[in-house]
């Protein structure tokens, strides 16, 4: 499990530095929208997966409970 973390990390800060450098330097600037909501969304998307991995990780039952109780 220790082996998954370290690529699993290095995959979700190349994924969020990508989202955020396309969005400020190329959508934002020429103004395309449905880009951007895109963008955001699936920003949005990789965080709500950040929070989760690390409730798994840590093994929090109260976080877990409280994420069941959104997506349900």
């Amino acid at each position: 499990m220790v082996r998954a973390i370290i690529p699993a990390i290095l995959m979700m800060i190349t994924t969020l530095a990508s989202l955020l450098m396309l969005l400020f330097k190329t959508y934002l600037p020429k103004g395309n929208w449905p880009l951007v909501i895109t963008d955001i969304a699936l920003l949005a998307l990789s965080v709500w997966v950040i929070i989760i991995s690390v409730q798994k990780f840590t093994n929090r039952k109260e976080t877990a409970e409280i994420v069941r109780k959104i997506t349900n």
